[in-house]
């Protein structure tokens, strides 16, 4: 018998391994979530600690008092501290994103409707919102301008 026009689709079950990846997307997008938040603000403080750093180089004066000449060192120093912080953020980041894209795949995501409580279908809502808000400008920069 076909189905109605407006009839929602049949709800399918998942098996234990749609489960257990199921579970392990909600583990891995709340990760994805916190990296982007981590990721966004390692970045905002680069951009600070560099506009500070350009202030203070644009004061500069032969005679420059050795404060100023600290500052500048502090400032070098705190970027090149936080650029390998940011790198490595940056990386987990990028990892984490294919493990979140590799599990919707996996579970057919976008192609079957699953039978899920509410909550489970706000964690679907997350990971997609998640990976969205990874595709924003502020991130161009860092993964290539793409």
């Amino acid at each position: 018998m076909a189905q109605e026009p407006n009839a929602e689709p049949e709800k399918k079950e998942m098996d234990a391994a749609q489960l257990q990846t199921f579970k392990q997307l909600k583990i891995q997008s709340g990760a994805l979530n916190r990296l982007t938040i981590d990721l966004r603000l390692y970045m905002e403080e680069l951009a600070k600690y560099k506009t500070q750093l350009t202030a203070l180089r644009e004061n500069d004066d032969e005679e420059k008092e050795d404060k100023v000449k600290s500052k500048i060192k502090s400032k070098n120093d705190q970027i090149k501290e936080l650029e390998p912080v940011i790198q490595d953020v940056y990386q987990r980041w990028k990892n984490t994103i294919e493990k979140v894209d590799e599990m919707k795949q996996e579970l057919k995501w976008d192609k079957v409707n699953y039978k899920l409580s509410e909550e489970d279908q706000e964690e679907f809502k997350k990971a997609d919102k998640f990976l969205l808000a990874t595709e924003g400008d502020e991130f161009k920069s860092i993964k290539g301008g793409k």
